[in-house]
């Protein structure tokens, strides 16, 4: 959920290479949650048929080492992508591009100031 407070607009995802890679992040797991609801409704059912015949046991089971190499490699690939994010900087975060300024008169105050223009300093007396 922070992810999408960092992106701040749905255009983000695909326009930022933060968005990117949360997009690749959660592609692997997606497929990592799709191997393991595989492997407890599909193939985990049948190993459980096929405790009689060791025969098929043996090809099921390859099956399964497969595929949870397979959900190990996607859930390396997630934590890679968290890592990745973890150092990314957000688009939120990001200084605005030219055409992200509104266009708008009335909109001119969410602007940045100018280059040319310095801030101005307020002196604040302390006591």
């Amino acid at each position: 959920m922070s992810a999408w407070y960092y992106l701040g607009r749905l255009h983000n995802l695909t326009t930022t290479p933060y968005g990117r890679v949360l997009l690749v992040k959660l592609a692997f797991v997606g497929v990592a949650m799709g191997l393991g609801a595989l492997n407890r409704y599909v193939v985990l059912p049948r190993l459980r048929r096929s405790a009689e015949k060791p025969g098929s046991r043996l090809g099921l089971l390859m099956c399964l080492a497969r595929s949870l190499r397979l959900e190990v490699a996607a859930l390396l690939g997630a934590l890679g992508g968290a890592a990745v994010l973890l150092h990314a900087m957000p688009p939120a975060a990001m200084p605005p591009r030219a055409f992200d300024r509104p266009a708008c008169a009335a909109n001119a105050a969410h602007t940045t100031p100018a280059a040319d223009q310095a801030p101005r300093l307020r002196l604040v007396r302390v006591r």
